[in-house]
């Protein structure tokens, strides 16, 4: 009997988020510094980190604040560039798409 009520509250437990949302940030950032490839002008490089610093936290305050799906926040994770970021952002409801698009 005992060993069936551990089992029992074992499946109930909850389950730990797989990707958190600062996570997800560091991914998005990542693949947006990868794009900038190296034709781009070192002027234009170091405005656009410059500008990522704070996408970084934006993005990361969206996706707390949006209470984004474990789904959403594991296929961003696993992107590798800017095209699969845009499909995963398919799995946000409308709302946090909105959000996201501002």
């Amino acid at each position: 009997m005992r060993a069936g009520l551990i089992l029992l509250v074992a499946c109930h437990a909850k389950q730990p988020d797989r990707a958190p949302c600062s996570t997800v940030a560091a991914r998005f950032d990542h693949v947006a510094r990868a794009g900038l490839g190296s034709d781009v002008d070192d002027a234009v490089r170091r405005g656009a980190e410059t500008q990522l610093d704070g996408i970084r936290s934006a993005l990361e305050k969206l996706c707390v604040d949006g209470k984004w799906s474990a789904e959403a926040r594991d296929c961003m994770v696993a992107a590798d560039d800017r095209v699969t970021l845009d499909a995963c952002a398919q799995k946000l409801t409308d709302e946090q798409r909105r959000a996201l698009d501002k």
